[in-house]
């Protein structure tokens, strides 16, 4: 119930279809914590709600920096491998 709750508050569909893709239960709640992590940190920064994608090489980027932002680019990323 939460976890679907959560789910729902990422933009993208690609990226919540990329979090269903995971078998393991704590592999797919890791990667949605990792995008829910992603996208309130660069909320929080460019003071906007950002659509975060991704590159051909699956590098997350911010695409819609808003001009008058002091951030040229903000780069990211977040491991969640291990325990």
């Amino acid at each position: 119930m939460e976890f679907n709750f959560l789910l729902n508050l990422i933009d993208s569909q690609k990226e919540r279809e990329a979090v269903l893709k995971y078998v393991r239960g704590i592999d797919q709640k890791r990667a949605l914590l990792s995008r829910l992590l992603a996208q309130h940190v660069c909320s929080t920064v460019l003071g906007a709600r950002p659509v975060i994608e991704r590159t051909a090489g699956r590098k997350p980027f911010v695409a819609n920096r808003p001009q008058d932002s002091p951030h040229r680019n903000i780069n990211f990323n977040v491991s969640h491998e291990g325990d």
